[in-house]
């Protein structure tokens, strides 16, 4: 089965790759002006839970998410940010760093 343009003469695959290559220019564009949009509005960002350690510097780095917060931890150290807004509230100090997977 060979596709056909509007010329009914067969598109060549270099036609093809770069009407794929123009999708995904236009797509990444439509991608980058929504969070234009999302950005003037002040719309937060989403993130989600993840836990994982850095085996360049043995850090350990965690995002976890409450009913009212959503907690970044680097280390010992956690940030702590609205969750409907986004703002930033506060940091904290943990006394004993939570062990990475596999320790």
């Amino acid at each position: 089965m060979e596709v056909v343009g509007e010329s009914n003469r067969p598109i060549t695959l270099d036609e093809l790759s770069f009407s794929a290559r123009n999708l995904h220019r236009v797509r990444c564009w439509l991608r980058y002006r929504w969070n234009d949009f999302l950005n003037l509005i002040r719309m937060p960002g989403f993130v989600r839970e993840i836990d994982f350690e850095d085996l360049v510097t043995k850090q350990r780095f965690k995002v976890s998410i409450s009913r009212y917060y959503t907690k970044i931890s680097i280390g010992p150290r956690e940030y702590f940010f609205y969750r409907g807004t986004g703002g930033f509230d506060g940091t904290g100090y943990s006394m004993c760093e939570p062990k990475a997977k596999g320790e």
